[in-house]
Parts: structure tokens; C-alpha cells; sequence
């Protein structure tokens, strides 16, 4: 349903996905050791591996360009002044360290010249000082997350001055929050003075008939055999729905299925916008970006099957039944 939050002038999108949560390295990882691990050089790790997955979020992509998410260019530039300001207000003091992780990320080249140096120049290695700088923090589970707190707000106000929104408007951040346990939307939700999710699910059958034009068809076996990519994807459809129910009962949380906006869109357009509480007025290109009467020709693809495709489609039928669009 991102594309009907598309059609609002001026524009409630962060125009790619938000990954600064759920992206390895990234906030809920830099929780996990800075508030369950005591260990030091841990410590300073995530630190090190969260400074270096939002510079890459931060990099402007382009043609010519290494690759980047242009986090920056998204939000005015709040990016990464607020990922620095994060990061200042997370360490407690930074001190020179030397292990053998550092080691580990070296060229053989670089290993065998720090040994030949520490050999011929250091007579006492226990009284060597650290070669980096590495970070200490303790912020504490409040500490923390205070401070990402702030840090969310600092950039999502960024991107309302890039889309010249007020600054009580609502940003749409695609992608945000894992939508698959109770436990980890609730976990997203914390870093947010406010926030709601919106997930949208669709007929498994239609879902694989779609994969083959679809990026999400990666996660299936490199195969011809469509029995067997159906088995896998059955595997990989319930494995992250185990809890759905439970996902669909969650307050904050509007659990919708493509098939039913598209069939009934204006009772499910009042719906979402009265969940998500938008400016409707502001809802100026209705129809642009979707088009439910042209959405609906994706309803039941798969019954055009033939062949093993529809072999496939029928054992989803079997495994899934109880995600089957049946209205």
C-alpha cells in the first residue's frame, strides 16, 4: 500500500526503504551488544560496524558511484550530523586498543609487516599501546534508548524539510519496522515517539506465480524444478507468518490483504487513512500511483497456470490453505 501514501503532495515518503532498524549492524544489533555485552572489545566492534553501515546508508548512489542508499540526499542532509551526534552521546571515552579482530580484517601483507615491527621495536609487547582508537559505552537499556529516540526524530524530521512537510506531519517509512513476531514490532515501535504499522499480505499463489518478475525470488532455490521451488517457498511463507495472528491482534497494527483494496478500495482507503491518521486533503493524486482498477487484473494469476507451474500452484493450495484468499 506504499504506493496510495505516494500519491500526498507534498509527499509523506522516505523514497527508499528504512533500514536503519533491521539491517545487520544497525540499531537493533548496536542495542544488543551495548546493553547485553559487557565486553569491551564488543563494545567498540558494533560501534565500529554501526559507524560503517550508516555511512553507506548516508552515500548518494548514482550511476558512476559506489553504492549507497542516499540517506543524506533524503533527509537534508540530517543524516549522518544526527548518526555522529547519536554515536558522541552513546560513548562514554575512547581509549588505543590492539586484538586480533583488528588483525583479522588486514591484508597478509599488513599482518606480517605489524609482526616484523613489533619483533624488532617492541621489547615488551604487554607494555605496547593499542594501535586504534576503540570506543567504551554503557548507556544502559533507558540510556540507549533515549538516545535513539532522539536520533529517529533528528532524521525523521529531516525528512519532512526535504519534502517540506510541517513538523507534525506523518512520514511514511517503508520497510521500518519486521513485521513477522509480536516481539519485534514492539521492539520497532520503541525507537518511535509515535508510530503505526501497516502491513499488507497477499494469495501465497499469487505471491509465487509473481516471483519470477519479482526481487523477492531470491530467496528461492535456483531450480527449474517447480515442485521443488514450490516446497521451499511453502517452507519459507510460513516461517515468517508463524505468529500472524497474534501480529494481526496488535493495537497498533493494521493487517490488510492486497486482494481486498483492491476489490473495495474506497472502504479500505477511509480505513488506512483513518488508522494512519493523514491529512486526507492532502491525498491530491488519487489514482496516480495506484490504480485499484488496474491492481485488480493481479488478482488470481494463478489461475492461468499450466503445466508444472499449476502442479506447483496446487501444492501451495494444499500447504497453504489457510492463507488462501477466499473472499
Amino acid at each position: 500500500m506504499r504506493d496510495i501514501f505516494r500519491e500526498f503532495e507534498p509527499s509523506l515518503e522516505f523514497s527508499t526503504e528504512f533500514r536503519l532498524l533491521k539491517e545487520r549492524h544497525a540499531l537493533f544489533d548496536l542495542e544488543e551488544v551495548l546493553v547485553n555485552s559487557y565486553a569491551p572489545e564488543n563494545i567498540d566492534l558494533a560501534i565500529k560496524d554501526f559507524q560503517w553501515i550508516t555511512s553507506n546508508f548516508a552515500r548518494k548512489s548514482g550511476r558512476f558511484r559506489k553504492l549507497g542508499m542516499s540517506y543524506d540526499a533524503r533527509t537534508n542532509n540530517a543524516f549522518s550530523v544526527a548518526t555522529a551526534k547519536f554515536i558522541d552521546e552513546l560513548v562514554d571515552y575512547e581509549f588505543p586498543m590492539s586484538w586480533h579482530f583488528y588483525d583479522f580484517k588486514k591484508t597478509y601483507i599488513s599482518q606480517i609487516s605489524k609482526r616484523i615491527a613489533t619483533k624488532i621495536f617492541v621489547s615488551d609487547f604487554r607494555k605496547k599501546p593499542g594501535s586504534e582508537t576503540a570506543y567504551l559505552a554503557y548507556p544502559g537499556k533507558e540510556g540507549f534508548k533515549s538516545a535513539a529516540k532522539r536520533y529517529i526524530a533528528s532524521i525523521i524530521r529531516g525528512i519532512q524539510q526535504q519534502n517540506q512537510q510541517s513538523s507534525d506531519s506523518v512520514v511514511g517509512l517503508h520497510n521500518a519496522i519486521p513485521p513477522f513476531s509480536v516481539e519485534l514490532i514492539n521492539k520497532g515501535l520503541s525507537y518511535f515517539d509515535e508510530c503505526r504499522v501497516i502491513i499488507t499480505d497477499r494469495d501465497p499463489r499469487d505471491v509465487f506465480v509473481n516471483y519470477p518478475k519479482d526481487s523477492y525470488g531470491r530467496y528461492l532455490p535456483f531450480t527449474g524444478n517447480m515442485l521443488e521451488k514450490a516446497r521451499s517457498f511453502a517452507h519459507f511463507y510460513k516461517s515468517i507468518r508463524k505468529e500472524q495472528n497474534e501480529v494481526k491482534a496488535h493495537p497498533k497494527v493494521l493487517f490488510l490483504r492486497f486482494e481486498d483494496v483492491c476489490l473495495n478500495y474506497q472502504e479500505y482507503k477511509k480505513i488506512i487513512f483513518d488508522f494512519s491518521e493523514v491529512e486526507k486533503s492532502a491525498h491530491k493524486l488519487c489514482g496516480v500511483k495506484f490504480n485499484p482498477e488496474r491492481s485488480i487484473s493481479n488478482i488470481g494469476m494463478w489461475k492461468k497456470s499450466k503445466g508444472d507451474l499449476a502442479k506447483a500452484v496446487e501444492f501451495i493450495e494444499e500447504e497453504l490453505s489457510e492463507y488462501l484468499y477466499r473472499g
